[in-house]
């Protein structure tokens, strides 16, 4: 599933309407789920969800995580445990350029 240049398939799905609220203000913005086959299966990947908040002026918001990291030492490539990690961008100002 790997493209022509050699990196992995993401598909993005536009999935709904909804009104956000950032620091900026509020929008209504069109959710977009970024879907991706990283490990070459043929399914798209469920232990990582990326979503943006489109709106007239731009992303407002995105949010990223990834489910099931897995942790090992230096010494050991065996794992040790697990964690989920996430993110989160919100808009606080922009400009409109002339």
């Amino acid at each position: 599933h790997r493209t022509e240049d050699n990196s992995w398939r993401i598909d993005k799905l536009a999935v709904n309407w909804q009104n956000v609220t950032v620091p900026l203000g509020s929008f209504e913005c069109l959710l977009i789920h970024w879907l991706y086959d990283m490990d070459e299966d043929g399914e798209w990947d469920n232990d990582i969800e990326i979503l943006d908040y489109l709106s007239a002026v731009g992303i407002v918001k995105r949010r990223i995580l990834l489910r099931g990291i897995v942790i090992t030492s230096y010494d050991d490539p065996n794992p040790i445990g697990t964690y989920d990690y996430k993110e989160e961008y919100r808009l606080t100002n922009y400009e409109v350029a002339e």
